[in-house]
């Protein structure tokens, strides 16, 4: 076999199936008298548990791994070597490996190799199309060049750092030499690599919606239609191509700027027809400026007058309201002055009460005729006045000689009192009367009045 390897010939090994997987994990351990424990709860046997969760062929790195640290770990119980269940589940299944190894293999690095695993990532992970990928993750590995994933010195450490834990594999020779991912589970079971795949979640769609478009433009002779369009898908591709620089690759990088070489010219291209269609629109409207220009004069003059017509029926309204605000005012002016004087009357009449309580006759008289007078303007027609009872209890205390017939129809009455102390007080129905404090009312005639002492006041009685 070196022999025909050093001439040159090569012979692919199909991937093992799964009895020749069965063979992998059993055979070395039969011929290093090794035991696969068996549990006693369940009665699985170790064995079967790993050939159960390596569910492909292209999972024999990671299992050839969990077989290293099961030897590791084992167990000698008395004739028997034993690979453990216990051992097994402390390494957390075969997920448990790939994370614990590939967190191991970084960790023994120094900062600038872990700072180029995102970059390393993002070479190895694609867009999973129909076929691809597991899990419904939407992700799947891939190969890159084994030179672009180790451009400098950090990423070649980093890489050869995973290789040696097996979470990277290298194929090829030469220039024509890939790496790739061990298996689809370091995707998810790699908790760091999950984790920043998850962040780069949108380079990755759109990485991969630029190179489709890109494979299908190059498939029809670079027709210029099949470009990048401007807007949006053309924004994305620019942003991750400025950010993330030859992660692209050279010729998805050549198609992003020609995408926006073309954009950009058709956008030159528009604004020049939009300036020789402003231009043409310039030239076709300046016939109609002067006629436009009389049109707007006699609309504004138009404007004008129906202004000032506006302003004088605004004034006049205002003009209204301020004479109805004054009718108002005037009103509520006197409401408050009629409100007053009824007061007034009401308080007056209840000195004129407590008056007669004391006996003083001469001042219940007085009190009563200043009470008519302070409601006798506020009074209308047939309204019962409150100096009405004063006036007539005050008269009556006299020698209750008073006696007004049809009073209750007006009250408003004028007085005066004569020299030998008559009082004469007259109505609209009985006319001019004349009381005598000593004898009985009599009729009277006007020239009486005289000689007497005239009131300037009216009596309510």
């Amino acid at each position: 076999m070196l022999a025909l390897k050093t001439g040159g010939a090569a012979y692919d090994l199909a991937p093992p199936g799964p009895a020749e997987l069965a063979e992998i994990v059993r055979q070395p351990a039969a011929a290093a008298e090794l035991v696969f424990e068996t549990d006693p709860a369940s009665g699985d046997r170790l064995d079967d548990r790993l050939l159960r969760e390596a569910d492909r062929p292209d999972m024999l790195p990671l299992l050839q791994l969990a077989l290293n640290r099961l030897f590791e770990g084992r167990v000698v119980v008395g004739a028997e070597t034993r690979l453990t269940i216990t051992a097994y589940d402390d390494l957390g299944g075969l997920a448990g490996v790939i994370d614990r190894e590939a967190e191991r293999a970084v960790d023994a690095l120094g900062e600038a190799e872990r700072a180029a695993l995102p970059r390393l990532l993002r070479r190895l992970v694609a867009v999973a199309h129909e076929g691809m990928g597991a899990g419904g993750a939407g992700l799947t590995i891939r190969t890159a060049p084994l030179g672009a994933a180790t451009a400098d010195e950090a990423s070649r450490r980093l890489v050869a750092s995973l290789v040696e834990a097996r979470i990277l594999l290298i194929s090829g020779e030469g220039a024509d030499a890939g790496v790739h991912l061990a298996h689809q589970r370091v995707l998810t079971d790699w908790v760091r690599a999950r984790e920043q795949i998850g962040a780069d979640a949108e380079f990755y769609r759109i990485r991969d919606e630029v190179e489709e478009q890109r494979r299908r433009w190059q498939a029809a002779g670079r027709r210029t239609e099949l470009l990048l369009p401007r807007g949006l898908p053309l924004a994305e591709a620019e942003a991750i191509s400025t950010r993330f620089g030859d992660e692209l690759g050279n010729e998805t990088r050549a198609f992003v700027i020609a995408s926006g070489r073309r954009a950009r010219r058709r956008q030159r291209l528009t604004a020049i027809a939009a300036v020789v269609f402003a231009l043409v629109g310039v030239a076709a409207t300046a016939a109609g400026i002067l006629a436009w220009n009389q049109r707007q004069y006699a609309l504004a003059q138009q404007q004008q007058a129906e202004s000032e017509r506006a302003r004088a029926e605004e004034q006049q309204k205002r003009a209204e309201a301020e004479g109805k605000r004054a009718t108002d005012n005037e009103q509520r002016a006197n409401v408050a002055l009629r409100a007053t004087k009824l007061e007034v009357a009401q308080t007056l009449a209840a000195q004129v009460q407590l008056a007669l309580r004391q006996s003083d006759v001469g001042r219940a008289l007085t009190l009563a005729v200043q009470a008519g007078n302070a409601e006798r303007d506020v009074l209308g027609p047939g309204e019962k006045a409150a100096s009405e009872p004063a006036l007539l209890g005050a008269l009556a205390a006299v020698r209750e000689v008073l006696h007004v017939k049809g009073a209750a129809q007006n009250w408003w009455l004028p007085y005066q009192f004569l020299d030998d102390g008559t009082l004469v007080y007259a109505d609209g129905r009985s006319g001019l009367t004349a009381v005598d404090l000593e004898h009985e009312s009599k009729r009277i005639g006007a020239d009486r009045l005289g000689g007497g002492r005239a009131g300037g006041d009216r009596l309510v009685g």
